[in-house]
């Protein structure tokens, strides 16, 4: 295959995913949690031509977004000096989104001009959200791409096979391809694409310095690694001064004055500064700080570096969830040692290490070192290239040392390993609490293959939405104290004795919230025998648990009496904490007609 169909075929390929699948937890939209505050720069720009988000953050989510679209509640943290409303993300990404954003706004609009009112043009419509967020997939691949072009300028003679093997395996056997096509409005697919074209970009300016354009292009890069994740700005320092001190070098060895280097440097850091000052002018505007920390004093503690547990944690550590990548870090650190001598291996090699241990000690001295509801090490993605440089190493030490060894067990060993990475993506994303560690081994090689069967061999059954079932306004807190809260939420509907229901709860909790449901055939007014209420109480609560994010549970019931002017009672048996209620709704599950039995057998012939 050539190289052009290769990567083609990639992108339609990603391309399909992507609108296969949705977001955070499979929701049926792209764009979720912290990716909701990147796009706000976006859409507060295009749309207003301001970033005040005040009334970007009071917007109502459409009925199918499961959370709100300050779920944060942002809108309440005015600053006192500028009066401007919060947001402590960056800008880098809703930059790169521009262009996807005028192209899917301006055919939209072209669309409406032909069929009017055709396309919704909300910016949180399922259109726009889609289309400018193929820009993952975009990325995504050039990214690819350019991990190809560095491992070429390290080593020449790596073959292709080599390389491709390796881009499967950072693709599929990491969080790659997750934050590809699922969570794609987070910044980390952006962040990796910025700093391999920042890497390739670096190693030719350190050969040809003297490139005007080069220079422009390489501060230009630089400037969008800071603004996608500020904490970037260390590796910038870092391959600055590598960059500055190349270029003495060989001054030196050229015996060519120093002041021949002012002209490119100045061109560098010019277009560096230029680029990055969206970052302080953001902050000023925002907080009257151009430097500001938006997260607060206790968000980064430098005593308490959780160095382990970011690389090998069952919750998200990245050799833990993805141990295809410590193979690459074995590879790499091979690869280092025997091209020492090469100047291009000997700078990227250089380049790799600073990135990574700059990235995991950064992120290892954070409060959530794990990254949140992330699927492995998200925040350590910009690292791919490193350990892309060991696989295809790897890969050519096998294919120098036997061809039928790299046809026959590598190749189909890499497979195995692309399949399992990418079943544990399933796994992340249907069945994981992700509050909590888990035995990876276990849900990968035995709950998930049971579930997985389970689920085969049982037919779908089917679930009917009940229109506004309930009398309720959202959000319903419910605080803890002495004697607890209790809200009674009328049933607008009937329900029937022995048929079976769904109730679809979205709540998060803080403290030790206790959250309780009871379903009560009659209002709690009517002078109801507190045997027969007692009897006839269903509790609902049993697979609710303390969430400290908005999740959505599913709770099946089935009345043993028709239950009429129900209520449902929502309680929250604790001291302190407070559960947070933001959306129930009500189906009826019909369960699949089973298969006719089998005829009798006949006692005679022909006779029954």
């Amino acid at each position: 295959m050539t190289k052009r169909r290769f990567y083609v075929t990639l992108f339609f390929a990603l391309l399909i995913a992507y609108f296969a699948v949705g977001t955070y937890r499979n929701w049926p939209y792209k764009i979720e949690s912290d990716g909701k505050y990147y796009y706000q720069y976006l859409v507060s720009a295009f749309f207003d031509g301001d970033l005040d988000f005040t009334n970007n953050y009071l917007t109502v989510a459409y009925e199918w977004m499961r959370l709100p679209i300050d779920h944060y509640g942002n809108h309440k943290a005015i600053h006192p000096i500028t009066q401007h409303a919060a947001n402590v993300f960056t800008v880098g990404p809703a930059i790169l989104w521009s262009p996807f954003m005028a192209v899917a706004y301006g055919l939209g609009w072209l669309i409406n001009l032909i069929i009017p009112k055709s396309i919704d043009l909300n910016p949180w419509g399922l259109y726009l959200q889609y289309g400018v967020m193929t820009a993952a997939v975009v990325y995504a691949v050039l990214a690819l791409r350019g991990i190809e072009a560095l491992l070429r300028q390290a080593q020449p003679n790596f073959s292709t096979a080599a390389i491709r093997v390796a881009q499967c395996l950072i693709l599929l056997a990491s969080p790659m391809l997750y934050y590809s096509i699922f969570e794609v409005s987070m910044s980390h697919i952006y962040d990796l694409f910025t700093l391999v074209i920042y890497l390739w970009l670096w190693l030719g300016a350190i050969n040809t310095p003297q490139l005007p354009w080069r220079m422009a292009a390489l501060g230009l890069c630089g400037g969008l690694q800071i603004l996608v994740r500020t904490q970037n700005i260390l590796i910038m320092a870092v391959l600055s001064i590598m960059l500055m001190f190349a270029w003495w070098r060989q001054a030196r060895q050229a015996n060519h004055p120093i002041r021949t280097l002012i002209t490119p440097a100045g061109i560098y850091f010019a277009t560096l500064a230029i680029a990055a000052s969206p970052w302080p002018l953001v902050n000023l505007y925002l907080y009257a700080n151009p430097f500001y920390v938006p997260q607060g004093e206790g968000f980064i503690n430098l005593a308490n570096a959780n160095v382990l547990g970011v690389l090998f944690s069952m919750r998200n550590g990245l050799f833990s969830h993805h141990p295809a990548l410590l193979l690459g870090l074995v590879g790499f650190g091979h690869f280092a040692w025997h091209n020492w001598h090469r100047a291009n291996a000997r700078l990227l090699c250089l380049a790799l290490a600073f990135i990574f241990i700059i990235q995991t000690y950064t992120n290892s001295i954070v409060l959530d070192w794990w990254g949140g509801h992330s699927f492995g090490q998200r925040r350590l993605l910009a690292c791919l290239p490193l350990f892309a440089l060991g696989l295809a190493h790897g890969v050519d030490l096998v294919r120098a040392h036997s061809q039928p060894g790299f046809r026959w067990v590598l190749l189909p060993i890499s497979v195995v390993v692309c399949g399992l990475g990418v079943l544990l993506m399933g796994v992340h994303v249907l069945w994981w609490s992700y509050d909590e560690p888990h035995n990876i081994a276990r849900w990968m090689f035995q709950y998930s293959p049971a579930k997985i069967a389970s689920n085969a061999s049982k037919p779908w059954a089917t679930y009917i939405p009940i229109a506004n079932p309930f009398v309720i306004g959202y959000p319903v807190r419910l605080a803890g104290g002495e004697p607890y809260q209790e809200v009674v939420v009328p049933v607008r509907v009937d329900l029937q004795a022995g048929k079976t229901y769904v109730l679809d709860i979205e709540y998060a909790t803080t403290g030790n919230a206790k959250p309780v449901i009871a379903l009560v055939p009659k209002p709690k007014n009517l002078q109801t025998p507190r045997s027969q209420e007692n009897g006839n109480e269903f509790p609902l609560n049993e697979a609710l648990r303390p969430e400290a994010n908005y999740v959505q549970k599913r709770l099946y019931f089935s009345p043993q009496v028709d239950v009429r002017e129900g209520t449902l009672r929502l309680q929250n048996w604790s001291n302190n904490g407070v559960w947070g209620i933001q959306k129930m709704s009500l189906s009826e599950m019909l369960l699949p007609i089973p298969d006719p039995p089998p005829p009798p057998v006949p006692t005679r012939f022909l006779f029954y």
